[in-house]
């Protein structure tokens, strides 16, 4: 799916959260832990590719969007999740090495634990 129709469907309110996690990945939906923070990073323009809800049985000890984007990318983030009122945690810039080279960068938005 391009990113034009899933920033249109982050956007539009008859699209529920389910639905919306379900058109980003059919494969493997969304964590709903996780598809709201995901649904609003979409809707205000950041590039979300990854994304885990955290805690136990999960890759990630704390809730996380990865996304890419310029140096602007990540103050969008958090202006976003601000306005919606998400648990904010951190703003990371990381490089990936793969294949022994820096890869990146990428962004991460991580959050305190979210109510499913």
């Amino acid at each position: 799916m391009e990113r034009p129709e899933r920033q249109r469907l982050a956007l539009d309110p008859s699209v529920s959260d389910g639905a919306f996690a379900r058109a980003l990945d059919p494969e493997s939906p969304v964590d709903p832990g996780i598809v709201r923070a995901v649904r609003i990073l979409w809707a205000a323009g950041v590039e979300a590719f990854e994304s885990c809800r955290g805690g136990e049985g999960h890759g990630l000890p704390e809730p996380v969007v990865m996304f890419h984007g310029g140096r602007e990318a990540g103050w969008r983030a958090v202006a976003a999740a601000q306005e919606m009122d998400l648990p904010l945690l951190a703003l990371r810039r990381y490089w990936t090495i793969i294949d022994g080279e820096p890869t990146g960068p990428s962004w991460q938005v991580v959050f305190r634990p979210m109510a499913d």
